[in-house]
């Protein structure tokens, strides 16, 4: 059901916003509110 891995891409230098890739999905996942938001397709 969940995708079996997660690539990590970076961080926001200034705020707490890690983004990652899986399954060719571009997210952020915001530390702060605990929430992802999708980014694009790769």
């Amino acid at each position: 059901m969940y995708p079996e891995r997660f690539s990590f891409l970076g961080f926001h230098p200034y705020k707490e916003v890690i983004f990652s890739t899986t399954l060719n999905v571009a997210l952020a996942y915001h530390l702060n509110t605990s929430k992802a938001q999708f980014l694009g397709i790769l």
